[in-house]
């Protein structure tokens, strides 16, 4: 390749968010059932019913002054999940 590490600029950052069946209120305790109804994705988000998911959490999280910096690791959910919670 032409290019060294120094030639190569980020200009975007992406971010991959992964809804888990889990309450992350209680340790991230599975959460069984059957899912009785799905709509797939409408303009504003998305509609999931009868599970308890991380979405909340990844809002949350998100929102967070910390992560909106970039000063998180893969460590920080873990370090600092009462603090995001409270």
């Amino acid at each position: 390749m032409p290019w060294t590490q120094k030639d190569i600029k980020i200009k975007e950052q992406t971010i991959e968010c992964r809804i888990n069946a889990e309450d992350y209120l209680h340790n991230f305790m599975s959460c069984q059932g059957k899912i009785k109804v799905y709509l797939p994705p409408q303009e504003k988000g998305i509609r999931i019913a009868c599970v308890k998911t991380t979405i909340p959490l990844r809002f949350k999280l998100l929102s967070n002054p910390d992560f909106v910096a970039g000063k998180v690791g893969t460590t920080y959910l873990e370090k600092h999940l009462d603090e995001i919670l409270h």
